[in-house]
């Protein structure tokens, strides 16, 4: 057999090989192709979440009763309304802001469901939802006019603020970590609390936590400016002396030299005469 052949056939077995251990490893995605597909491009996936997290069931399992038994707690079919509890299980902040808030409770007027988990960030593709989804999902039930579509361009502005000063915060963290690591610690637990916050959906208290992120960053870049110009007065500082040394030693060569020059060795005294 030819040395490409038998790459060939390895190759071939490589690719079986990690199919069976792709398929041994969750079989929810034989019959539940679609959501699969939809859930390996999402943040769950990306976290190590998988089918059962959230629906339980066995993903070992060939056949469908054994799959969805209820020896294992299926789930099946999770309703909208039952997304907050379920996905508090992990967002515990963001289930308990969301229930605070003003869509604490509301329901949708065209099918009477109640606004959920699923209705920003999606079911199986579960996505972070970012500024830009303002403009996607709120338009669905607000006008343009209205308190509802006001208040989201409120958050939409208060989230961006909000991010904003977090990558200046990131960007800054690694020059600065050693000099002002626990203002900028206490900065970055503000900052996460950011997203569980906006789940209340008001933008009086997304400002004013992104006002105390402002100030403790305003106040860190004015000690950092400040350290910066004290670090910059040495290295100039520095650079000034180089010269100057080396004109003193220049200056204590040549009167050195001057010095050596002019001196004369004093004549002896005169012989004494009997």
């Amino acid at each position: 057999m030819g040395t490409r052949r038998v790459w060939t056939v390895f190759m071939v077995c490589l690719g079986l090989g990690f199919s069976a251990a792709g398929a041994g490893a969750d079989e929810c995605s034989v019959c539940h192709e679609k959501e699969a597909r939809a859930e390996s491009g999402g943040l769950h996936r990306r976290a190590d979440v998988s089918c059962v997290d959230c629906h339980r069931g066995d993903p070992d399992a060939k056949e469908k009763a054994s799959a969805h038994g209820e020896m294992m707690g299926f789930r099946g079919p999770i309703h909208r309304e039952e997304t907050p509890e379920l996905c508090g299980g992990c967002h515990t902040e963001e289930a308990k802001y969301l229930g605070k808030g003003d869509h604490g409770g509301l329901v949708f007027t065209e099918d009477d469901e109640q606004i959920s988990c699923t209705h920003c960030h999606a079911s199986h593709r579960v996505e972070e939802a970012w500024p830009g989804l303002f403009d996607v999902f709120c338009i669905r039930c607000h006008e343009e006019g209205d308190r509802g579509y006001r208040v989201a361009r409120s958050l939409k502005s208060a989230i961006s603020r909000g991010e904003e000063m977090v990558l200046r915060m990131e960007g800054m963290a690694a020059e600065t970590s050693s000099h002002f690591g626990p203002a900028l610690d206490e900065a970055r637990t503000l900052a996460f609390s950011l997203g569980p916050l906006q789940h209340m959906v008001r933008p009086d208290e997304v400002n004013r936590r992104a006002e105390q992120i402002h100030e403790i960053l305003g106040e860190t870049l004015k000690a950092y400016g400040e350290m910066q110009e004290v670090k910059e007065t040495r290295i100039r500082n520095r650079k000034l002396s180089i010269p100057l040394i080396w004109a003193v030693v220049a200056l204590n060569c040549l009167l050195f030299y001057l010095v050596r020059r002019s001196w004369r060795p004093p004549e002896p005294p005169p012989p004494e005469t009997a």
